[in-house]
């Protein structure tokens, strides 16, 4: 949401055009967007492979992805985080690929130009979760929001 702020008493009646999160209420710098969330996925227990649904991310430049992992078990667990970009040929490249995650804990990585993991994503992505080992289980809630 756009906001108007008049200034006047300056001779020109000069206008500033304020962007306003519609989430939060913040104010945002002229042509910065918004943060808004693009995917959950609640805590609960997954023990195979995750593939998201294609997300539009079009109207975003940088996505924050979030991943708490709250319990694992299994033999040798282990699951790696990719992020995939849909190219206009329908094919999914990857644009970026976690560490290992063998344990409980936190993953945070900030995608997209002039990110940490500085890349573009075009206007489609997808989230997978591989999960590998005998009988592997990780209690995990997961979002991706864009900015």
């Amino acid at each position: 949401m756009a906001l108007e702020k008049a200034y006047p008493g300056s001779g020109t009646e000069a206008i500033e055009v304020v962007n306003v999160d519609p989430v939060t209420g913040a104010t945002v710098g002229p042509g910065q967007p918004s943060a808004a969330t693009v995917y959950v996925l609640p805590s609960a227990a997954q023990t195979v492979t995750l593939v998201t649904a294609d997300l539009a991310v079009a109207t975003y430049r940088e996505l924050q992805l979030l991943v708490n992992v709250s319990a694992v078990s299994g033999t040798t667990p282990s699951m790696t985080l990719t992020l995939d970009s849909k190219g206009a040929d329908g094919v999914y490249y990857t644009v970026y690929t976690s560490s290992a995650i063998t344990a409980a804990g936190k993953t945070l990585a900030h995608i997209g130009v002039g990110a940490a993991t500085n890349v573009a994503f075009g206007s489609t992505v997808r989230l997978t979760a591989t999960i590998s080992g005998t009988a592997p289980s990780f209690t995990m809630s997961a979002s991706l929001i864009g900015k």
